[in-house]
Order: structure tokens, then sequence, then C-alpha cells
């Protein structure tokens, strides 16, 4: 009789363990969906980063172009101010050549107050892209300790499912005794046949 009592106690714990071990799968597929979220990220933040990278390119190409600019001009102003001692020697009458050098004097000096404002643009733009670029780092190191908490997660359940299937196979071998005493049990104990009663 205890023996029959047990063996639906233990059919209880069977659908228990079967339930819980589909919320286990439900779980697992939860961490797999958020695994590839995560790895979406990490392909969005990589291809941000070359277009990061590919900015810089740019800017650096167009600050070599600057320089090359601010060197023509460096070279071009000794000759303005050379041919302007030549014509003060040789034409001091010649006022409107002697206005025209000085408008294109000027210009250049303007020119360069633009290349000043201009540079300052590109180092600003630099200084926002280095602050851009700190903050995707620490959104991939936010990522990274999520990814190992995920991780640490995933060993739990896996440790807790190996705590389910020893428990599982201690269920199934108390069962495999019940039913060997079962068996021995009825040996022991032939049921009566109607004649001998």
């Amino acid at each position: 009789m205890r023996i029959a009592r047990h063996h639906p106690k233990i059919e209880r714990v069977a659908v228990e363990i079967a339930r819980h071990h589909s919320k286990v799968e439900r779980v697992a597929l939860e961490i797999a969906r958020h695994y590839s979220e995560i790895e979406r990220v990490a392909v969005e933040i990589a291809r941000h980063h070359l277009e990061i990278e590919r900015v810089a390119v740019r800017i650096a190409r167009h600050h070599a172009k600057i320089e090359r600019v601010a060197v023509e001009i460096a070279r071009h102003h000794p000759k303005i101010e050379r041919v302007a001692v030549e014509i003060a020697r040789h034409h001091p009458k010649i006022e409107r050549v002697a206005v025209e050098i000085a408008r294109h004097h000027s210009e250049i000096e303007r020119a360069a107050v633009e290349i000043a404002r201009h540079h300052a643009k590109i180092e600003r733009a630099a200084v926002e892209i280095a602050r851009h670029h700190a903050k995707i780092e620490r959104v991939a190191v936010e990522i990274a300790r999520h990814h190992a908490k995920i991780e640490r997660v995933a060993v739990e359940i896996a440790r807790h499912h190996a705590k389910i299937e020893q428990g599982a196979l201690k269920i199934a071998r108390h069962h495999a005794k019940i039913e060997r005493v079962a068996v021995e049990i009825a040996r022991h104990h032939p049921k009566k046949s109607s004649k001998e009663q």
C-alpha cells in the first residue's frame, strides 16, 4: 500500500520536473534572442566606427590641403613685398599699382583669417569625434559587462539544469528500487487462487 501511495507522488514530481524543464528551455531561448540583439548592436557600432574613421581621413586630407595653401601664401607674401620695394624704387609715382598691391595684401590677410577660422572648426570637429569615440568605447564596455552577466546566468542555468538531471536520475533509481521491491514482494507473496481461499 505504501508503494502504491508513493507512486503517484513520484509521477507528480516527474510532471513538475517536466514543467520546470520547459521553463529552463524558454529562458534559454530568451537568452539566445537577447544574444543575437547584442551581436546586431555590435555590428551597428562597428559600422559607425568605420564612418568616423572615414570622416577622420577626410579631415586629415582637408587639413593637408590647408597646410599646402598656407605654404603657398607664405611663399607668395615675400614676393609681393619685394615687388612693392621694386615699384617704390623704380616707379614712385605709380600710386595705383601700390593701391592694388595693398588691396591684394589685405585679401591675403583675410584669406589667412578664414583659414585660421576654418582650422579652429576642424580642431573642434576633431574634439567632438574624440568625445563621440569615447562614448562608443564606454558603450562597448557596458555591452561587454552585460554579455558577461548573460554568460554567468547561462552558467547558473546550466548548473541548475545539471542538478535537475541529477534529481531525475535519483528519482529514476529510486523508482527502479521500488519496482524491484514490488517484484520481490510479488515473488514472496503470490496471490492466492479462489480455490485455496
